[in-house]
C-alpha cells in the first residue's frame, strides 16, 4: 500500500465519521439536549446578545452537540475503528461531557 493510498484510506474514513454523526446528531440533538434539561439558544431577538445565560445555552449546545458526535460516532460507526481511534474517541466524549456538566451547573432557573 503506497503512501498516497494510506492517507485516502484515512481522509475516506474522517469524512465517512464527519458524515455518519452529522446524520445522527442532527437528528437526536433536540432531544439529546431535552435529556440534559437544556433548551435551546439562540441570539436572535435578545436586546443583549452577549447576556450571559444566552452565552451559557449556546456553549451548552455547542458542547450537546460535540457530545452527540462522538457518541454516534463510537456508537454508529459502519466501519471497523483501530483501538486508537476508538480510545481517542473515548477520552473525547468524556471531555466534552465534562464540559456539558459543568456549563449546566452554571444555568440560572
Amino acid at each position: 500500500m503506497t503512501a498516497e493510498q494510506t492517507n485516502q484510506g484515512v481522509f475516506s474514513r474522517r469524512s465517512l465519521m464527519k458524515g455518519v454523526a452529522g446524520l445522527g446528531g442532527g437528528l437526536v440533538v433536540a432531544s439529546f439536549a431535552n435529556l440534559f434539561g437544556i433548551s435551546p439558544a439562540s441570539a436572535a431577538g435578545h436586546d443583549r446578545k452577549d447576556d450571559p445565560q444566552v452565552i451559557l445555552n449556546l456553549a451548552a449546545t455547542a458542547e450537546t452537540l460535540a457530545t452527540t458526535f462522538y457518541y454516534a460516532a463510537l456508537t454508529s460507526a459502519q466501519f471497523k475503528l483501530h483501538e486508537e481511534d476508538i480510545l481517542y474517541l473515548k477520552l473525547a466524549l468524556d471531555a466534552e461531557k465534562y464540559h456539558l456538566d459543568f456549563l449546566v451547573t452554571l444555568r440560572s432557573g
